[in-house]
């Protein structure tokens, strides 16, 4: 078997791509949970190819002002952009708002407040989607960078990196210093679910 990368293959699916950007379409589930079983495959295959593998966890890097942090990846669905975030007059502080996301409203919590970070966004963020269709949660961000790896056992401890409610969301911190939060612990804080009165 060779290791040739297959260039035909490539080009006719970078060419599908490019023609399903065009055309604006939408995956839809059943074709995504194809592709997302063609990926494990893959990822698995890789696995396996002889190096022992440390334990990994990946997580999206994102921003708030200057502050660098990452995001676990289990539980999270997606990334959206926050021009359509519906503001909310009488909610606490670290409500951002709502969105219509295919016709489920979703509560965001503006990240920068629940963690105890003072100020405003510094102009457009993003919206990290967090849990499944029984309870979604977005999550607003200043910025958002690219998914990472870090194996577990270089993670640092999390020893007062955070004020207040945030030291409760904590994983640890990355080599690089960015604070590693984990969606599944805020997504289970009974604190920040807004009850009709």
């Amino acid at each position: 078997m060779s290791d040739a990368p297959d260039w035909a293959g490539m080009r006719r699916r970078l060419a599908a791509m490019r023609s399903a950007i065009e055309r604006g379409d939408k995956m839809g589930a059943a074709e995504t949970r194809k592709v997302l079983a063609q990926r494990a495959r893959l990822l698995a295959r890789e696995e396996m190819r002889g190096e022992t593998a440390e334990a990994t966890i990946e997580f999206l890097e994102f921003s708030l002002g200057s502050s660098r942090f990452g995001l676990v990846l289990d539980g999270m669905r997606e990334v959206l952009s926050d021009k359509d975030l519906l503001a909310l007059p009488n909610v606490p502080a670290f409500v951002a708002g709502l969105i219509n996301l295919r016709g489920h409203v979703v509560s965001v919590l503006d990240l920068r407040a629940l963690l105890g970070f003072g100020g405003k966004a510094e102009g457009p963020g993003k919206i990290i989607l967090l849990g499944q269709e029984e309870r979604l949660l977005g999550l607003h961000v200043d910025r958002v960078g690219a998914v990472r790896s870090l194996v577990a056992g270089r993670i640092q401890s999390s020893v007062a990196a955070l004020p207040g409610r945030g030291e409760a969301y904590m994983i640890g911190v990355a080599e690089d210093r960015s604070l590693l939060l984990d969606g599944a612990r805020i997504l289970a804080d009974e604190k920040i679910v807004l009850k009709a009165e």
